[in-house]
């Protein structure tokens, strides 16, 4: 994510009782139904839709137990349903669509599998690049005017430093600020604070993390002209000035701590770009709020939204990516990929530069497991780890060994196979399968964390972090 830039149904499915099951069911104290406890009794299958709701105060769901993937029924308070979402629990029995994690049978035994939103541990901004390392430890490269990077300077660096405080980090998003989450959920960030997007309250820079105020924890966040956050329940809240409504709070209000996005909305993810947000609920649906002025909500219209309004189209995807300028992107269950806004650089990828108002289909028929926008260029990332980018190209930042511009997505040059992609300004980088992070396009101020080259138009590995 990057700072502002000029202008210029899936439904539960659900077996009849008693029939076609998998496995059985023991009733537990805890209201737990066990798949693997031997053939079921029939007044223990007739009694599940009994344990679905208690006096309407509690819901049966399906529940994650562990990184096995193995699933378990338990009884839920009503209220702590939506925290159950996120983790990609299921309603049993209830026609809840487009959970996170998976749909289920009765016996909650996963049917179709949903692709959850990975954390991301690189973060390509501005003129600066963020990442961490296998521990959590966050090192940062590249402009530090304001303390982007953390390390307690102000100065630039073109090779990987070491953000400062010792804290462990299981995400990291950059914007011209940058912040992170730990394993709990609190959220820090850093850099230039002008509007109040470091959340601690203040307007001060910090060039060191400082805590974002309030107490929330947090599941995701991400960084753009100014902050949003989801709490583990997937309720949106954002904070820092107002370009144009993209704290969603429904006026134009600056915040120097998280308020709630108006809309009572769960969602599964959110992302920010230069003057607007977007994010996706737990059946898929897209929704954007803010500057609307190159279509970028994808509403069908170009009119500013001050809190949600949906995308056009009826598409489910499960992941999102606003760029760091006017257009956003995201992907569908089978990984095709749309894009909406600005096209001025062919930053949508459809072969043409007209600006769409709704989703457009990226050209070239191929199936991504993760997209990046940047500010007038996106990346996405293949099943088989390979990089495909398009858009604008002088710099040699979308990776393919030329500077010219790409209106369908080309390959990344290298052979590498990556597990992470991050687009940036003039600028992009990737992790691959050994931990090697990789940049390319421009390097005025070191974002590309490598000092021996001053732009490349294809990968180039960064300095090791720590090293």
């Amino acid at each position: 994510m990057l700072p502002p830039v000029p202008s210029r149904g899936r439904t539960n499915r659900k077996r009849p009782h008693g029939a076609g099951l998998l496995g059985a069911f023991v009733v537990l104290a805890v209201g737990a139904c066990d798949p693997d406890s031997g053939p079921v009794e029939p007044e223990v299958a007739a009694s599940r839709s009994d344990a679905r709701r208690d006096a309407g105060s509690r819901v049966a769901v399906c529940h994650r137990a562990g990184e096995s993937g193995r699933f378990v029924r338990i009884s839920v308070a009503s209220p702590s349903l939506p925290a159950h979402r996120r983790h990609g629990d299921a309603l049993v029995g209830e026609p809840v669509p487009g959970q996170p994690g998976a749909e289920f049978d009765d016996d909650c035994a996963p049917i179709a599998a949903v692709p959850p939103v990975a954390p991301t541990t690189l973060a390509a901004s501005y003129e600066y690049t963020c990442g961490l390392d296998a521990t959590g430890a966050a090192y940062c490269w590249g402009l530090n005017a304001h303390g982007e990077l953390g390390d307690g300077s102000t100065t630039s660096s073109s090779s990987p430093v070491a953000v400062a405080g010792g804290i462990i980090f299981s995400q990291i998003t950059a914007g011209g600020h940058t912040c992170g989450l730990d394993p709990a959920g609190a959220a820090y960030c850093w850099g230039p604070n002008f509007v109040g997007q470091l959340g601690d309250g203040t307007n001060s820079q910090a060039t060191t993390p400082v805590p974002v105020a309030g107490g929330i924890l947090f599941s995701r966040i991400t960084a753009g002209s100014s902050t949003c956050g989801l709490d583990l329940a997937g309720a949106a809240y954002c904070w820092g000035g107002v370009i144009s409504d993209e704290l969603g709070e429904g006026a134009p209000n600056p915040a120097t701590t998280p308020v709630p996005v108006a809309i009572g909305l769960e969602f599964r993810q959110l992302t920010m770009g230069s003057s607007h947000t977007c994010g996706i609920d737990f059946a898929g649906a897209a929704y954007c709020w803010g500057a609307n002025n190159f279509a970028q909500l994808g509403n069908g219209s170009t009119t500013d939204a001050p809190g949600p309004v949906a995308v056009s189209g009826g598409l489910a995807f499960v992941q999102i990516s606003a760029g760091g300028g006017e257009h956003t992107c995201a992907l569908d269950a089978a990984g095709s990929a749309y894009c909406w806004g600005d096209n001025s650089f062919a930053q949508l990828g459809d072969g043409g530069t007209t600006q769409a108002s709704s989703p457009v289909a990226v050209s070239g028929a191929l199936s991504f497991v993760q997209i990046t926008a940047g500010v007038s260029h996106t990346c996405g990332l293949d099943a088989a780890g390979r990089a495909f980018c398009w858009g604008r190209n002088f710099d040699g930042r979308l990776g393919d060994g030329t500077t010219t511009p790409a209106t369908n997505p080309v390959p990344v040059a290298g052979g590498i196979t990556f597990l992470e992609l991050s687009a940036g300004l003039r600028h992009t980088c990737g992790r691959d399968t050994s931990g090697t992070t990789y940049c390319w396009g421009n390097n005025p101020e070191g974002q590309l964390g490598n000092p021996a080259v001053i732009q490349t138009s294809v990968p180039v590995p960064t300095e090791p972090y720590g090293g």
